[in-house]
């Protein structure tokens, strides 16, 4: 029997303002398979207010232990050149007093592929000798 639940994706793609401008919406492809079966896929852009960031350049991955100490002198030469990082609130959405400043990894060596029928095929990461890797340890920064 063919399964009638749908999978929802949410997934984020930064586009500069020059592309968003001109397009008012997005074009969705649809499979035969998702056609028969009622799956619509939708797109949509969602404005993200601008954010204030600063990032130390890491030659390494996310689950390195090296990583707590990047983020530790990340945050204090942040508080040392007089910004203030956003803490997280008790709930952990940012912008409350008292908690946890907001760090992130970007991870630049990852590169998506497509299917014929322009679907997400699969996600590559490329493999680099840690020197040559151009990852990325962030805080996030009030404005």
């Amino acid at each position: 029997s063919q399964s009638t639940s749908k999978s929802i994706i949410s997934w984020n793609i930064p586009l500069p303002p020059e592309y968003i401008s001109y397009y008012d919406k997005l074009s969705t492809i649809i499979s035969e398979e998702d056609y028969e079966i009622g799956n619509d896929p939708t797109n949509a852009y969602v404005y993200q207010p601008r954010r204030l960031v600063a990032t130390m350049k890491y030659g390494g991955s996310a689950q390195d232990v090296e990583v707590t100490d990047i983020r530790k002198k990340l945050y204090e030469q942040v508080v040392r050149d007089g910004f203030k990082p956003v803490l997280s609130d008790s709930g952990g959405s940012g912008g409350g007093n008292g908690g946890r400043p907001q760090f992130f990894f970007l991870q630049n060596d990852a590169k998506a592929c497509f299917t014929a029928d322009g679907g997400l095929g699969v996600a590559v990461y490329e493999w680099r000798p840690k020197a040559a890797k151009s990852n990325e340890v962030g805080i996030e920064l009030e404005i």
